[in-house]
């Protein structure tokens, strides 16, 4: 049952504690005294528990009031029908004046929810840093961890960076220097980024260290560190540099093959303008005058029979120049003797040859020379190359065809002594409608497709041509190399 107070001892003790919480118990237990923020901080009447209630019986999971002393304790606060809990930290206080046990106790609710709630905003903040991958820490100004995410610990070591000195966790051979970036942002107050190639990772790196400004105080309260893999960024960089300067390359291609295609236009209609208007001049001669004498009628009909022929072989080759463009070549290998194909195209451009003092020199160490290629193709690159020959050569001269082979293949040269051609304008003569100026003006001109044409052709058949260094006279050798058998799927229908 709870003692009486007298109010000798109310006067001693009220002084005590004026204008605070505070309670006061007897030896049993039971509250006999209760002033400052009772009624708040219990939520009832102070007549309800003095006297009637111990101190425990407000208090969550306390079993004696030995535990309570010094330390934050949970309790109950009624409001109405509901029950709350409150924070309270509890104080002994000393009174020699009485046989009471006095106890100060403070509402520290706020404090303590507070810090609680700091808590788990830090957990949040590291369960939400652990999700990036890229290493993040938080530093302190002497530049100690604060907080680190989970890239950072797999980077940076696996035992716990909390404490440690970044200057001292981030240390690798091949790592940006951090005590340069992490002073620099000290100084400066201002985000500092450096980049670098880590070799021993082989991969591209981001550094870069945050001031984190307390703009209440204006003073800097701690760094972000943040190093990023920027490997896969460089890498897609890169590849779109690459493909601005391959698209860049193909508008240039474009450009040119535009060009191309009007000088070819114009090409065209000279080449073919030039042997119709003779055609047609000298064939109205013809039905203008019907009357003339028999040598000028033949001399006329000699021209325009010159004039088709040639119209004849520009709109071949040009059929054939089409083909090869289009991809529509078909190589037809048959099995032949090349040595017998080479002396018939001498014999056939002979009389050409002859009529200009020319010779035409065949040299080779084979009375035979047997190979599976396409036999009217290979003919038409041979007349191709010997009769530009005779077209560029002086009279009394020679052209040198030479013929060698082995088990693999077979080389055509042909050499003539004309005025040569230039090493810069080498790849050119290959070039569509090109023809070198010379002054041998009475050789018959040609359409400046034939070696265009002769390109494509030993191309078709896994070869090549080249014009290349002239070694028994100073005029221009174009060499021709061909596999000796094509392989059988190169042959086409």
């Amino acid at each position: 049952m709870a003692r009486s107070i007298d109010a000798d001892m109310m006067n001693t003790a009220l002084p005590l504690c004026a204008g605070m919480a505070w309670c006061a118990i007897d030896d049993t237990g039971c509250i006999v005294l209760w002033r400052g923020e009772v009624n708040r901080l219990l939520g009832c009447e102070q007549a309800d528990f003095v006297g009637k209630k111990t101190l425990l019986s407000f208090l969550v999971e306390v079993d004696s009031l030995d535990q309570i002393i010094d330390e934050t304790v949970v309790m109950q606060h009624v409001d109405q029908d509901s029950v709350s809990l409150v924070h309270i930290h509890i104080a002994e206080m000393s009174n020699e004046a009485t046989d009471l046990q006095w106890y100060l106790l403070r509402d520290v609710t706020e404090e303590t929810t507070g810090h609680m709630g700091l808590e788990e905003q830090a957990f949040e903040l590291t369960r939400a840093m652990d999700t990036i991958d890229e290493a993040m820490l938080l530093l302190d100004l002497s530049g100690r961890i604060n907080t680190s995410n989970a890239q950072a610990r797999s980077w940076y070591g696996a035992g716990g960076l909390q404490g440690r000195s970044v200057y001292s966790s981030v240390r690798r051979p091949d790592e940006p220097p951090v005590n340069d970036i992490v002073q620099e942002c000290l100084s400066t107050f201002e985000v500092v980024t450096v980049e670098q190639y880590l070799a021993t990772r082989n991969r591209t790196v981001e550094v870069s260290v945050y001031p984190m400004m307390d703009h209440r105080k204006g003073n800097l309260r701690q760094l972000l560190f943040l190093e990023r893999d920027i490997t896969q960024r460089r890498l897609m960089e890169l590849e779109i540099r690459q493909q601005q300067r391959r698209l860049e390359d193909n508008l240039v291609r474009l450009r040119e093959l535009d060009e191309t295609r009007s000088h070819w236009v114009n090409s065209v209609s000279h080449e073919l303008r030039t042997p119709l208007t003779s055609i047609c001049s000298f064939s109205e001669n013809l039905l203008t005058y019907p009357h003339m004498d028999k040598e000028q009628r033949e001399e006329f009909v000699g021209i325009i029979h010159k004039e088709s022929n040639r119209l004849a072989r520009l709109i071949n080759d040009l059929l054939d120049l089409a083909s090869a463009e289009s991809g529509a070549l078909h190589v037809r290998p048959s099995s032949f003797d090349l040595c017998n194909l080479v002396g018939e195209c001498l014999n056939a451009l002979r009389p050409l040859a002859d009529k200009e003092r020319i010779t035409l020199r065949l040299m080779t160490n084979h009375k035979h020379l047997h190979c599976v290629l396409d036999r009217d193709r290979v003919q038409q690159i041979i007349i191709n190359l010997v009769s530009n020959g005779i077209k560029f050569s002086p009279s009394d001269s020679s052209i040198f065809i030479l013929l060698d082979a082995d088990e693999e293949e077979v080389r055509i040269a042909v050499e003539d002594d004309g005025p040569g051609i230039p090493a810069a304008d080498r790849l050119q003569v290959f070039d569509r409608f090109t023809q070198l100026t010379t002054n041998l003006t009475n050789k018959p001109g040609g359409t400046g497709l034939g070696l265009t044409i002769s390109q494509q052709w030993a191309e078709a058949m896994t070869g090549s041509i080249r014009c290349v260094e002239a070694r028994m006279h100073s005029g221009a050798r174009f060499l021709v190399t061909l596999p000796r058998q094509l392989p059988l799927a190169s042959s086409q229908d």
